[in-house]
Protein backbone atom coordinates (compact mmCIF):
# COMPACT_ATOMS: atom_id res chain seq x y z
CA UNK A 1 0.00 0.00 0.00
CA UNK A 2 1.37 3.38 -1.03
CA UNK A 3 2.05 5.76 1.88
CA UNK A 4 3.83 9.07 1.19
CA UNK A 5 6.81 10.04 3.32
CA UNK A 6 5.58 13.60 3.98
CA UNK A 7 1.88 13.39 4.97
CA UNK A 8 0.08 16.23 6.76
CA UNK A 9 -2.80 14.16 8.16
CA UNK A 10 -4.66 10.89 7.71
CA UNK A 11 -5.87 10.27 4.15
CA UNK A 12 -9.41 10.27 2.76
CA UNK A 13 -11.08 7.22 1.15
CA UNK A 14 -13.05 8.08 -2.00
CA UNK A 15 -15.11 5.53 -3.95
CA UNK A 16 -16.92 5.94 -7.27
CA UNK A 17 -19.67 3.61 -8.47
CA UNK A 18 -21.56 3.25 -11.74
CA UNK A 19 -23.54 0.78 -13.84
CA UNK A 20 -24.69 0.25 -17.41
CA UNK A 21 -26.49 -2.43 -19.41
CA UNK A 22 -23.13 -4.15 -19.98
CA UNK A 23 -21.43 -3.98 -16.58
CA UNK A 24 -21.27 -2.33 -13.17
CA UNK A 25 -18.19 -1.27 -11.26
CA UNK A 26 -16.64 0.62 -8.35
CA UNK A 27 -13.17 2.07 -7.80
CA UNK A 28 -11.60 3.45 -4.62
CA UNK A 29 -8.92 6.13 -4.26
CA UNK A 30 -6.77 7.25 -1.37
CA UNK A 31 -6.34 11.05 -1.23
CA UNK A 32 -3.42 12.38 0.84
CA UNK A 33 -2.63 15.92 1.86
CA UNK A 34 1.17 16.13 1.82
CA UNK A 35 3.88 18.72 2.35
CA UNK A 36 5.65 20.04 -0.73
CA UNK A 37 8.86 19.77 1.23
CA UNK A 38 9.76 16.07 0.98
CA UNK A 39 11.75 16.20 4.21
CA UNK A 40 8.93 17.59 6.31
CA UNK A 41 6.50 15.26 8.05
CA UNK A 42 4.19 14.91 11.03
CA UNK A 43 5.13 12.45 13.75
CA UNK A 44 1.49 11.79 14.65
CA UNK A 45 -1.19 11.79 11.96
CA UNK A 46 -4.65 13.08 12.88
CA UNK A 47 -7.92 13.29 10.97
CA UNK A 48 -7.75 17.05 10.50
CA UNK A 49 -10.56 19.18 9.07
CA UNK A 50 -13.20 17.34 7.00
CA UNK A 51 -13.45 20.15 4.43
CA UNK A 52 -9.67 20.64 4.30
CA UNK A 53 -9.83 24.14 5.77
CA UNK A 54 -6.40 23.34 7.24
CA UNK A 55 -4.89 23.28 3.73
CA UNK A 56 -2.12 25.77 2.97
CA UNK A 57 -1.49 26.00 -0.80
CA UNK A 58 1.95 27.50 -0.22
CA UNK A 59 3.34 24.50 1.66
CA UNK A 60 0.93 21.66 0.89
CA UNK A 61 -0.55 19.73 -2.03
CA UNK A 62 -2.79 16.72 -2.63
CA UNK A 63 -1.84 13.31 -3.93
CA UNK A 64 -4.41 10.73 -5.11
CA UNK A 65 -3.91 7.13 -6.19
CA UNK A 66 -6.11 4.19 -7.14
CA UNK A 67 -6.31 1.74 -4.23
CA UNK A 68 -8.73 -0.93 -5.46
CA UNK A 69 -11.34 -1.51 -8.16
CA UNK A 70 -13.86 -4.17 -9.12
CA UNK A 71 -16.17 -4.66 -12.10
CA UNK A 72 -18.67 -7.32 -13.11
CA UNK A 73 -20.60 -7.94 -16.32
CA UNK A 74 -24.37 -7.97 -16.08
CA UNK A 75 -26.21 -11.33 -16.48
CA UNK A 76 -26.08 -12.41 -20.11
CA UNK A 77 -29.58 -13.87 -20.35
CA UNK A 78 -31.78 -11.38 -18.53
CA UNK A 79 -29.44 -8.43 -18.07
CA UNK A 80 -30.18 -5.62 -15.61
CA UNK A 81 -32.08 -2.37 -15.84
CA UNK A 82 -29.88 0.69 -15.53
CA UNK A 83 -31.04 1.49 -11.96
CA UNK A 84 -30.41 -2.10 -10.85
CA UNK A 85 -26.98 -2.10 -12.46
CA UNK A 86 -26.09 1.21 -10.79
CA UNK A 87 -27.28 -0.09 -7.41
CA UNK A 88 -25.13 -3.19 -7.90
CA UNK A 89 -22.21 -0.86 -8.50
CA UNK A 90 -22.95 0.86 -5.19
CA UNK A 91 -22.91 -2.53 -3.44
CA UNK A 92 -19.43 -3.17 -4.88
CA UNK A 93 -18.37 0.28 -3.70
CA UNK A 94 -19.49 -0.27 -0.10
CA UNK A 95 -17.78 -3.67 -0.04
CA UNK A 96 -14.53 -2.11 -1.24
CA UNK A 97 -14.76 0.53 1.47
CA UNK A 98 -15.27 -2.10 4.17
CA UNK A 99 -12.19 -4.08 3.07
CA UNK A 100 -9.98 -1.03 2.69
CA UNK A 101 -11.12 0.52 5.99
CA UNK A 102 -10.30 -2.69 7.84
CA UNK A 103 -6.86 -3.14 6.34
CA UNK A 104 -5.41 0.25 5.40
CA UNK A 105 -2.72 1.51 7.75
CA UNK A 106 -2.19 4.01 9.37
CA UNK A 107 -5.95 4.58 9.09
CA UNK A 108 -8.43 6.88 7.32
CA UNK A 109 -9.79 10.29 8.24
CA UNK A 110 -13.04 9.97 6.28
CA UNK A 111 -14.88 8.00 3.61
CA UNK A 112 -17.14 9.23 0.83
CA UNK A 113 -19.10 7.60 -2.02
CA UNK A 114 -19.71 9.32 -5.37
CA UNK A 115 -22.00 8.35 -8.24
CA UNK A 116 -24.01 9.89 -11.07
CA UNK A 117 -27.25 7.96 -10.41
CA UNK A 118 -29.83 10.25 -8.80
CA UNK A 119 -32.36 7.42 -8.42
CA UNK A 120 -29.94 5.18 -6.50
CA UNK A 121 -28.71 7.99 -4.25
CA UNK A 122 -32.33 8.96 -3.55
CA UNK A 123 -33.23 5.33 -2.85
CA UNK A 124 -30.61 5.20 -0.11
CA UNK A 125 -32.57 7.94 1.67
CA UNK A 126 -35.71 5.78 1.79
CA UNK A 127 -36.39 2.87 4.16
CA UNK A 128 -35.15 -0.32 2.53
CA UNK A 129 -38.33 -2.22 3.47
CA UNK A 130 -40.27 -0.03 1.00
CA UNK A 131 -38.66 -1.76 -1.97
CA UNK A 132 -39.11 -5.01 -3.82
CA UNK A 133 -36.60 -7.83 -3.09
CA UNK A 134 -33.83 -6.80 -5.53
CA UNK A 135 -33.55 -3.22 -4.29
CA UNK A 136 -34.40 -4.14 -0.71
CA UNK A 137 -31.62 -6.69 -0.18
CA UNK A 138 -28.94 -4.56 -1.82
CA UNK A 139 -29.89 -1.32 -0.08
CA UNK A 140 -29.89 -3.21 3.24
CA UNK A 141 -26.37 -4.50 2.51
CA UNK A 142 -25.18 -1.00 1.58
CA UNK A 143 -26.53 0.39 4.85
CA UNK A 144 -24.85 -2.39 6.85
CA UNK A 145 -21.54 -1.85 5.06
CA UNK A 146 -21.69 1.90 5.61
CA UNK A 147 -22.28 1.35 9.32
CA UNK A 148 -19.19 -0.88 9.43
CA UNK A 149 -17.12 1.81 7.71
CA UNK A 150 -18.47 4.43 10.14
CA UNK A 151 -16.92 2.50 13.00
CA UNK A 152 -13.54 2.29 11.25
CA UNK A 153 -12.93 5.80 9.88
CA UNK A 154 -13.05 9.24 11.42
CA UNK A 155 -16.02 10.57 9.42
CA UNK A 156 -18.53 8.82 7.16
CA UNK A 157 -19.90 11.30 4.64
CA UNK A 158 -23.20 11.01 2.75
CA UNK A 159 -23.40 9.58 -0.77
CA UNK A 160 -22.89 12.49 -3.17
CA UNK A 161 -23.81 13.05 -6.81
CA UNK A 162 -21.08 13.79 -9.32
CA UNK A 163 -21.29 14.65 -13.02
CA UNK A 164 -21.06 11.66 -15.36
CA UNK A 165 -17.91 13.03 -17.00
CA UNK A 166 -16.19 12.97 -13.59
CA UNK A 167 -17.37 9.49 -12.59
CA UNK A 168 -14.26 7.39 -13.04
CA UNK A 169 -16.13 4.11 -12.49
CA UNK A 170 -17.89 4.72 -15.82
CA UNK A 171 -14.72 3.63 -17.63
CA UNK A 172 -15.14 0.02 -16.47
CA UNK A 173 -18.78 -0.15 -17.64
CA UNK A 174 -18.22 0.88 -21.27
CA UNK A 175 -17.71 -1.38 -24.25
CA UNK A 176 -15.41 1.23 -25.72
CA UNK A 177 -12.92 1.13 -22.82
CA UNK A 178 -9.34 0.31 -23.79
CA UNK A 179 -6.12 -0.61 -21.97
CA UNK A 180 -4.79 2.84 -22.75
CA UNK A 181 -7.51 4.27 -20.49
CA UNK A 182 -5.81 2.60 -17.53
CA UNK A 183 -2.17 3.49 -18.13
CA UNK A 184 -0.02 5.28 -15.53
CA UNK A 185 -1.07 8.83 -14.63
CA UNK A 186 -4.39 8.33 -16.45
CA UNK A 187 -7.76 9.39 -15.11
CA UNK A 188 -8.30 5.80 -13.95
CA UNK A 189 -5.06 5.71 -11.96
CA UNK A 190 -5.22 9.10 -10.24
CA UNK A 191 -8.82 10.27 -10.50
CA UNK A 192 -10.11 13.67 -11.70
CA UNK A 193 -7.92 16.75 -11.36
CA UNK A 194 -10.17 18.23 -8.66
CA UNK A 195 -9.08 15.49 -6.25
CA UNK A 196 -5.94 17.60 -5.92
CA UNK A 197 -7.97 20.47 -4.47
CA UNK A 198 -9.50 20.91 -0.98
CA UNK A 199 -12.65 18.91 -0.22
CA UNK A 200 -14.74 22.09 0.08
CA UNK A 201 -14.22 22.86 -3.62
CA UNK A 202 -15.16 19.44 -5.03
CA UNK A 203 -17.99 19.55 -7.65
CA UNK A 204 -20.27 17.16 -5.74
CA UNK A 205 -23.78 17.74 -4.42
CA UNK A 206 -26.77 16.29 -2.56
CA UNK A 207 -29.26 18.60 -4.28
CA UNK A 208 -30.41 15.83 -6.63
CA UNK A 209 -31.98 13.72 -3.85
CA UNK A 210 -35.62 13.36 -4.91
CA UNK A 211 -37.81 10.40 -3.94
CA UNK A 212 -39.80 10.91 -7.15
CA UNK A 213 -36.81 9.68 -9.16
CA UNK A 214 -36.99 6.21 -7.57
CA UNK A 215 -38.18 3.63 -10.14
CA UNK A 216 -41.81 2.78 -9.35
CA UNK A 217 -41.31 -0.81 -10.48
CA UNK A 218 -38.82 -1.27 -7.63
CA UNK A 219 -41.19 -0.15 -4.88
CA UNK A 220 -43.73 -2.44 -3.30
CA UNK A 221 -47.30 -2.47 -4.52
CA UNK A 222 -50.34 -4.03 -2.97
CA UNK A 223 -50.35 -7.64 -1.76
CA UNK A 224 -50.60 -10.07 -4.63
CA UNK A 225 -52.86 -12.55 -2.78
CA UNK A 226 -56.62 -12.19 -2.47
CA UNK A 227 -58.38 -14.90 -0.47
CA UNK A 228 -62.12 -15.76 -0.64
CA UNK A 229 -62.22 -16.39 3.10
CA UNK A 230 -66.03 -16.24 3.19
CA UNK A 231 -66.10 -19.73 1.67
CA UNK A 232 -64.03 -20.98 4.60
CA UNK A 233 -66.46 -19.71 7.19
CA UNK A 234 -64.29 -16.83 8.43
CA UNK A 235 -64.74 -13.10 8.16
CA UNK A 236 -63.86 -11.29 4.95
CA UNK A 237 -60.30 -10.04 4.68
CA UNK A 238 -59.87 -6.39 3.71
CA UNK A 239 -56.78 -4.23 3.17
CA UNK A 240 -56.95 -3.19 6.83
CA UNK A 241 -57.64 -6.68 8.12
CA UNK A 242 -54.77 -8.64 6.61
CA UNK A 243 -55.32 -12.32 5.91
CA UNK A 244 -51.92 -13.49 7.10
CA UNK A 245 -52.10 -11.36 10.23
CA UNK A 246 -55.53 -12.78 11.03
CA UNK A 247 -54.22 -16.33 10.69
CA UNK A 248 -51.33 -15.61 13.06
CA UNK A 249 -53.65 -14.12 15.66
CA UNK A 250 -56.22 -16.94 15.60
CA UNK A 251 -54.04 -20.05 15.14
CA UNK A 252 -53.51 -22.48 18.02
CA UNK A 253 -49.87 -23.03 17.09
CA UNK A 254 -47.53 -22.50 14.17
CA UNK A 255 -48.46 -25.72 12.33
CA UNK A 256 -52.13 -24.78 12.65
CA UNK A 257 -51.33 -21.38 11.13
CA UNK A 258 -49.48 -23.02 8.22
CA UNK A 259 -52.34 -25.41 7.43
CA UNK A 260 -55.00 -22.73 7.75
CA UNK A 261 -53.17 -20.33 5.44
CA UNK A 262 -52.36 -23.11 2.95
CA UNK A 263 -56.07 -23.89 2.71
CA UNK A 264 -56.92 -20.25 2.09
CA UNK A 265 -54.37 -19.97 -0.71
CA UNK A 266 -55.63 -23.21 -2.26
CA UNK A 267 -59.23 -21.97 -2.29
CA UNK A 268 -58.10 -18.68 -3.78
CA UNK A 269 -56.29 -20.58 -6.54
CA UNK A 270 -59.30 -22.71 -7.36
CA UNK A 271 -61.65 -19.73 -7.38
CA UNK A 272 -59.40 -18.03 -9.96
CA UNK A 273 -60.18 -14.60 -8.55
CA UNK A 274 -58.38 -11.76 -10.28
CA UNK A 275 -55.08 -11.22 -8.49
CA UNK A 276 -55.12 -14.59 -6.74
CA UNK A 277 -52.24 -17.07 -6.91
CA UNK A 278 -53.29 -19.73 -9.41
CA UNK A 279 -51.39 -22.80 -8.28
CA UNK A 280 -52.48 -26.40 -8.92
CA UNK A 281 -51.91 -29.36 -6.60
CA UNK A 282 -52.77 -30.66 -3.16
CA UNK A 283 -52.69 -28.56 -0.01
CA UNK A 284 -49.16 -29.80 0.74
CA UNK A 285 -47.90 -27.99 -2.35
CA UNK A 286 -49.02 -24.68 -0.81
CA UNK A 287 -47.28 -25.19 2.54
CA UNK A 288 -43.87 -23.68 1.57
CA UNK A 289 -45.66 -20.59 0.22
CA UNK A 290 -47.75 -20.30 3.37
CA UNK A 291 -44.65 -20.54 5.61
CA UNK A 292 -42.92 -17.85 3.59
CA UNK A 293 -45.91 -15.52 3.88
CA UNK A 294 -46.15 -16.08 7.63
CA UNK A 295 -42.56 -15.05 8.16
CA UNK A 296 -42.86 -12.20 5.67
CA UNK A 297 -45.78 -10.79 7.66
CA UNK A 298 -43.50 -9.69 10.47
CA UNK A 299 -40.17 -9.47 8.67
CA UNK A 300 -40.53 -5.68 8.48
CA UNK A 301 -39.29 -5.65 12.09
CA UNK A 302 -36.04 -7.25 10.94
CA UNK A 303 -35.96 -4.83 7.97
CA UNK A 304 -35.86 -1.95 10.42
CA UNK A 305 -33.09 -3.55 12.46
CA UNK A 306 -30.95 -4.17 9.37
CA UNK A 307 -31.62 -0.65 8.09
CA UNK A 308 -30.24 0.58 11.42
CA UNK A 309 -27.10 -1.52 10.89
CA UNK A 310 -27.93 -4.02 13.62
CA UNK A 311 -27.81 -7.85 13.52
CA UNK A 312 -24.50 -7.70 11.62
CA UNK A 313 -22.93 -10.24 13.99
CA UNK A 314 -25.49 -12.85 12.87
CA UNK A 315 -24.24 -12.96 9.25
CA UNK A 316 -27.76 -12.40 7.96
CA UNK A 317 -28.55 -13.45 4.40
CA UNK A 318 -31.52 -12.21 2.37
CA UNK A 319 -33.53 -14.00 -0.28
CA UNK A 320 -36.64 -13.15 -2.28
CA UNK A 321 -39.99 -14.06 -0.72
CA UNK A 322 -43.53 -13.82 -2.12
CA UNK A 323 -44.36 -10.21 -1.26
CA UNK A 324 -41.11 -9.09 0.35
CA UNK A 325 -37.64 -10.26 1.31
CA UNK A 326 -36.91 -12.96 3.88
CA UNK A 327 -33.91 -12.77 6.21
CA UNK A 328 -32.28 -15.94 7.46
CA UNK A 329 -29.15 -17.32 9.11
CA UNK A 330 -27.47 -20.72 9.00
CA UNK A 331 -26.66 -20.71 12.72
CA UNK A 332 -23.81 -22.55 14.36
CA UNK A 333 -24.56 -25.93 12.76
CA UNK A 334 -24.43 -24.95 9.08
CA UNK A 335 -26.75 -25.87 6.22
CA UNK A 336 -26.21 -29.64 6.26
CA UNK A 337 -26.78 -30.03 10.01
CA UNK A 338 -29.79 -27.70 9.94
CA UNK A 339 -31.35 -29.88 7.25
CA UNK A 340 -30.82 -32.99 9.36
CA UNK A 341 -31.98 -31.45 12.65
CA UNK A 342 -34.72 -29.05 11.62
CA UNK A 343 -35.60 -30.22 8.12
CA UNK A 344 -34.60 -26.86 6.61
CA UNK A 345 -31.24 -25.41 5.59
CA UNK A 346 -31.86 -21.85 6.75
CA UNK A 347 -33.36 -20.43 9.93
CA UNK A 348 -35.72 -17.45 9.37
CA UNK A 349 -34.90 -14.42 11.48
CA UNK A 350 -37.63 -12.79 13.61
CA UNK A 351 -37.79 -10.59 16.71
CA UNK A 352 -38.85 -12.93 19.56
CA UNK A 353 -40.42 -10.37 21.90
CA UNK A 354 -42.53 -8.68 19.22
CA UNK A 355 -43.68 -11.53 17.02
CA UNK A 356 -46.42 -14.15 17.12
CA UNK A 357 -44.14 -16.86 15.72
CA UNK A 358 -42.29 -17.59 18.95
CA UNK A 359 -45.35 -18.17 21.19
CA UNK A 360 -47.05 -20.22 18.46
CA UNK A 361 -44.00 -22.48 18.18
CA UNK A 362 -43.65 -22.77 21.96
CA UNK A 363 -47.29 -23.89 22.25
CA UNK A 364 -46.58 -26.64 19.74
CA UNK A 365 -43.52 -27.80 21.69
Amino acid sequence: MHTPMNPVKLPRLLTYFDGSEQAYSACSYIVWMVYKDKNRRCTTLKAGDLQDNDFDPNTMEFHSILMSAKARVTPLRCGLTIPRSELSGLVLGTRLQVRISKNYKPGLSSAILLGDSSCVISSMSKNSSSFNPFFHSRISECLRNRDIVSGLVGNQEEIFHVASKDNVADIATRRTARMSDCQMDSLWQTGPAWLKTPRRSWPVSRDIVDLNTIPKEETKGKNRIISPTVSLGVKTVTNQDNMVGWVLETARDFNDAVLKLSGMIRVAAKAQIKGALILPGQISSFIPRAKSLLFEQESFMVDNLLSEGKCGHLNVETKDGINRSLHHVTGRFGEASNKEIYGIKFLPLVRPHKTRHTPLRCIRL
